[in-house]
């Protein structure tokens, strides 16, 4: 996996900086500096909860390196941290780690490994999609995909990965790369039966019918999805945009 292989590189590097420029800061267990990083990000202080899941990381990693969901769960946190605060260079390159944990733990730890795999891939779909990174994200989507039919082959019980939100990122996927575009209707349909009122869903759908050039259905399930978005107070940045990029073509 080339991204994998050059955000490991880049995650050496800052662990190297962090190791010299932080050792010693903090005292006591990983699993104890990764119990206070969560509280500190429950807390909504992403900064200190960085910096307490970096040195976590870095005191596992001499100590237990084959830890590998564990690890894996601090670096998708470490990388939710860095979303947070609008740093996506260090997102990528902490979500990157977080897969390469989760698949280096799946033939020991399949159900938490694949928890840390699929939620890792979310990550870097979403974040290149938000810096309007097109051309790495659809080389990622590749990935994705593949992984997303795999998995699909043998899934794990829905109430451990409910299938409607593998069906929504495989749709989302095929609309991106603009592949399968059929398929994907049915699949984020499908969804849609389980959480109708899924704002990230209902995006979906709208993306969908956009790529298969019905925009005024496109528009009205993206007026939806950032209505229901606004309600529940999320992230809506994507869905504004995705609805402004269809209203310029409807009209």
């Amino acid at each position: 996996m080339r991204h994998a292989r050059r955000a490991i590189i880049a995650a050496v590097l800052v662990f190297f900086i962090i190791g010299t420029q932080v050792a010693g800061a903090f005292q006591g267990d990983p699993l104890s500096l990764f119990t206070t990083a969560d509280r500190a990000f429950e807390a909504g202080d992403y900064k200190t909860a960085a910096a307490f899941y970096e040195q976590g990381i870095f005191a596992l990693s001499a100590t237990a390196p084959e830890e590998y969901i564990t690890l894996g769960y601090a670096y998708s946190q470490l990388g939710r941290c860095h979303a947070l605060m609008g740093n996506m260079n260090m997102t990528l390159i902490f979500s990157y780690q977080a897969l390469d944990m989760g698949y280096a733990a799946m033939a020991t730890n399949r159900e938490d490994a694949l928890r840390i795999v699929i939620s890792s891939h979310g990550a870097i779909l979403d974040t290149y999609d938000n810096a309007g990174l097109f051309e790495p994200m659809r080389e990622h989507n590749e990935i994705f995909i593949a992984f997303l039919e795999e998995y699909r082959k043998n899934p794990l019980p829905d109430e451990v990965i409910p299938q409607a939100d593998i069906k929504n990122y495989l749709a989302y996927c095929y609309a991106q790369n603009e592949v399968n575009l059929d398929e994907a209707l049915t699949l984020i349909d499908e969804a849609l039966v389980d959480y109708p009122d899924s704002a990230a869903m209902l995006d979906t759908k709208g993306w969908v019918l956009y790529k298969l050039g019905r925009l005024d259905e496109a528009r009205e399930y993206l007026e939806h999805a950032l209505k229901q978005c606004e309600k529940d107070d999320g992230d809506c940045y994507l869905i504004k945009r995705h609805l402004d990029e269809v209203t310029a073509l409807a009209l």
